[in-house]
């Protein structure tokens, strides 16, 4: 089923296949179906929480994926509750030196909420810090997991407004160290 709706989106004239989740990681043919997608010409990117990025799962991803995305919630206690997980950040992080040496080029993904701008400028510097060559601000949906624990967290215009003069700040200071991603039209605004 995903190989064929990845060679539909081919042939409609898509050019990325993002796969995310849940946890990517646990799909058990996620190598085929990258593998399939830049069969197809497609960009293959992955987004994962971070944690089960041993050596095996990353000999998986190597070759076949061109950018591996790992979500960072902000500061480690942020992280840490927004993953219900009191060694999320620490187990995250404990990865990225397996992320380094394995050659595959990685990012974060920052979820903005209303809460957490003041948050970015860690998240930019830990991502520097850590070799990353994206940071990536996507505002929060409230969806899954989101819509029962975050409800009312979504990012309104005013927060968005300083988020993209945050990041354009951050971007001036890192140059071509670190590429800094808005997310802000999503569906919805598409609609």
């Amino acid at each position: 089923l995903l190989r064929d709706a990845v060679t539909k989106a081919s042939e409609q004239g898509y050019t990325v296949a993002g796969v995310s989740g849940g946890e990517p990681l646990l799909y058990k043919p996620l190598r085929q179906l990258l593998r399939h997608a830049r069969e197809c010409g497609m960009i293959a990117t992955v987004t994962s929480n971070g944690m089960l990025l041993d050596e095996r799962r990353l000999e998986t991803l190597q070759g076949v994926v061109d950018l591996l995305a790992i979500s960072l919630d902000g500061v480690p206690a942020s992280h840490n509750r927004n993953r219900a997980s009191e060694r999320a950040f620490e187990t995250m992080a404990s990865r990225l030196e397996g992320v380094r040496n394995s050659g595959i080029p990685f990012g974060f993904i920052f979820t903005l909420t209303l809460h957490n701008l003041h948050e970015l400028d860690w998240v930019a510097s830990f991502a520097l810090d850590q070799g990353a060559r994206l940071l990536q601000v996507h505002p929060l949906e409230e969806v899954g997991r989101a819509k029962r624990f975050l409800a009312g967290a979504r990012p309104d215009e005013v927060e968005s407004a300083y988020a993209h003069l945050e990041a354009l700040r951050i971007q001036a200071s890192a140059g071509d160290r670190l590429r800094v991603q808005l997310d802000f039209l999503d569906r919805d605004l598409l609609r």
